[in-house]
């Protein structure tokens, strides 16, 4: 309900404390420049307007015949203290011209301050012409202003009347809603007459919802904070109210006792007072004093209420009805009369209601048209945004499309070209390759033969040398003979010395031929550790090339196969894993039909799969099959090719070596 009301506008917030504590003071500084530049009796009724209205207004209209030459900030300030004087003398307002060149000019300079009052005085006069949904919205802008001006009390006289305006309507929830700010923001202003008539406005609502406790709570306390602020006749006032309901609850004593705070002077001056005695002597049926005060109530100073004057008359016509008075006709065709103007007044205020709820219903019709409307044309305008960045996106995409079409031909022939020389490098390279295939099977043939020479060359070079350690040993065995044929005798001297230069000759011939054989073998070992360091860098180099294809994109594609595989892949994609399986491994496909020439298309596959370490789940994908049917297929294969049985990891050691 209150969305209706509310402005769309965001709420500024301060932040930065010193920023906000600037612009205060600077505010407080302009407001304070402004006003002294007013006239004196103007500076004089703005002092006063809070608690002598009546004397502001006669300041305010001693200025009337000199305003038209003062600047148009004083005439218009002076035109909306002048309203404010009148609101707080009850003066109703017939039209809202004034007011609203106020609000516009002050909507275009003007501190904000002003216009909150200005905004404020709008809502109020709204009121008085009885148009509650514009004086609802002036109230919001006044809320909103107060809001950014921090002007509490300000703010607490407008959720006040927005308070009294859905109250006014029956709407309790929303009223209440309104009491407790225009309460807080009393508070926050420390304000006791407003915090003490918020209290008695909270008190109202929670009566007509039916809510006794805080009812009396709430009254209680505004009498209690009324009483400390020295305000003894709005304490009074309070009092009456709280009097009359707790009569009205038949809790007569309790409404005796707020009486009795009274004190007799007003009693007699007010006529609900004097109504709430009667109400009580009659409650202990003390019909003559009842009787006493129910006249005086219509003589009071203060009995201006009608449906007070009804209750009145119907008691009096009641009470003379029961003593045969001839009066009690002459009270009842009164109490009827009332009851005549009051009916009248009550179809008045449900035609004011009923307008209120269909003004309101035609607004919530004309906001949804607008909403509807505002849609419609918000839903073209993005539709038409859409249709030309679809377009401008459309033209862009064939100009992309044009411009990748052209970059992918020339891509498309440098990578032909590219292909073609691959090609040819990979033709060399494969006839390279086959070429140290056979040359390194050759060596290896002869290293074997090599070996298996060297080794007979070493047999026989130790059974050599046995042979001529046997004949030292004899040699010298004959040379101590000799020494001992020497020493026996020196005859047979030169023969012996002839032996000896032979034996010698023959050890040194001996030695020279041990170094030999070793020198040869020696130089045999480093051609065949240059020869297996050979085959080892090939095998290094072929494991490099095989990492590389197991970390390519074409195996990576198959690795992670997804469910949309078989949409995906080609035989293109199939023929590209063929060729590059055959980089890193001669002939591969070639070499399996060698071994197998009955292996199928499937077959062939799945050696591709095993050989670039394709896990068997992502070839249960490939194949469309669950993972034991992968394990079967390999099984199955390496009994068809070597006619034996063996398992996967015979036929997966198979393919990785091959």
């Amino acid at each position: 309900m209150l969305s209706l009301y509310r402005s769309t506008s965001s709420r500024m917030k301060y932040i930065y404390v010193p920023l906000l504590f600037l612009s205060v003071l600077f505010a407080g500084l302009s407001c304070q420049r402004a006003e002294e530049s007013y006239p004196s009796a103007m500076q004089r009724a703005i002092s006063l307007l809070s608690t002598r209205p009546d004397s502001a207004l006669y300041y305010l209209s001693q200025l009337d015949s000199q305003m038209a030459d003062e600047p148009e900030e004083t005439r218009m300030y002076h035109a909306l203290l002048t309203l404010r004087a009148e609101d707080k003398l009850y003066v109703r307002q017939t039209s809202d011209s004034l007011i609203k060149s106020i609000v516009i000019y002050y909507n275009k300079q003007g501190d904000a301050t002003k216009r909150l009052e200005a905004y404020y005085m709008l809502g109020r006069i709204y009121r008085d012409l009885d148009e509650p949904l514009e004086a609802l919205k002036a109230f919001q802008e006044a809320a909103d202003l107060g809001e950014k001006t921090q002007q509490y009390d300000l703010l607490g006289r407008v959720y006040e009347q927005k308070m009294y305006v859905f109250s006014y309507q029956n709407l309790l929830a929303e009223a209440s809603e309104m009491a407790n700010k225009s309460y807080d923001y009393y508070c926050m202003q420390k304000d006791t007459i407003g915090i003490t008539y918020a209290l008695r406005n909270k008190a109202r609502l929670y009566s007509k919802i039916n809510q006794k406790d805080s009812m009396e709570i709430c009254y209680q306390k505004a009498v209690r904070i009324a009483f400390n602020a020295k305000d003894t006749l709005t304490a009074y006032s309070i009092l009456r109210e709280l009097a009359a309901i707790l009569a009205d609850l038949h809790r007569y004593d309790d409404s005796e006792k707020a009486l009795a705070y009274i004190p007799e002077k007003s009693k007699k001056e007010n006529a609900t007072t004097l109504y709430n005695i009667a109400r009580i002597y009659l409650y202990r049926q003390q019909e003559d004093s009842a009787k006493y005060y129910l006249l005086k109530a219509l003589q009071a100073k203060y009995n201006k209420n009608i449906y007070l004057q009804k209750s009145i008359y119907r008691q009096l016509a009641d009470l003379n009805s029961s003593q045969n008075n001839s009066s009690a006709f002459q009270y009842e065709r009164l109490a009827a009369l009332c009851s005549d103007s009051i009916q009248k007044i009550n179809q008045a205020e449900s035609l004011k209601k009923y307008n209120y709820q269909k003004a309101k219903n035609e607004n919530q019709k004309l906001q949804l048209e607008n909403t509807r409307k505002w849609r419609l044309i918000l839903a073209l305008t993005t539709g038409g945004i859409i249709l030309m960045l679809l377009l401008i996106i459309s033209c862009q995409y064939i100009k992309k499309i044009k411009r990748d079409f052209s970059r992918q031909k020339e891509q498309e022939s440098r990578i032909h070209q590219l292909m073609q020389n691959k090609q040819t490098l990979l033709a060399e390279k494969q006839e390279k390759l086959m070429l140290l295939q056979q040359q390194l099977k050759q060596a290896e043939s002869s290293n074997k033969e090599l070996v298996l020479e060297i080794q007979q060359q070493k047999d026989a070079l130790e059974l050599q040398e046995q042979k001529i350690r046997q004949t030292i040993n004899n040699r010298e065995i004959q040379i101590s003979e000799l020494q001992q044929l020497v020493e026996n005798g020196k005859n047979t001297l030169a023969e012996n010395r002839e032996k000896i230069n032979e034996l010698q000759h023959l050890l040194q011939q001996a030695n020279l031929s041990k170094q030999q054989l070793i020198q040869t073998l020696k130089q045999q070992k480093e051609i065949a550790e240059l020869q297996k360091y050979k085959i080892q860098q090939e095998i290094t180099e072929r494991e490099i090339q095989m990492a590389d294809l197991i970390q390519s994109s074409i195996v990576h594609f198959f690795a992670n196969p997804g469910y949309d595989f078989n949409k995906r892949v080609t035989e293109d994609k199939w023929e590209e894993l063929r060729i590059a399986i055959n980089k890193v491994s001669y002939n591969f496909d070639g070499r399996l039909r060698q071994m197998y020439p009955k292996i199928s298309k499937d077959d062939l596959r799945l050696c591709y799969l095993v050989k670039t370490n394709i896990s068997p789940k992502a070839i249960a994908v490939i194949f469309n099959c669950s993972p034991q049917s992968v394990t079967s297929k390999r099984t199955r294969l390496y009994e068809k090719i070597f006619k034996k049985k063996g398992n996967t990891k015979d036929f997966d050691g198979f393919i990785a070596d091959l």
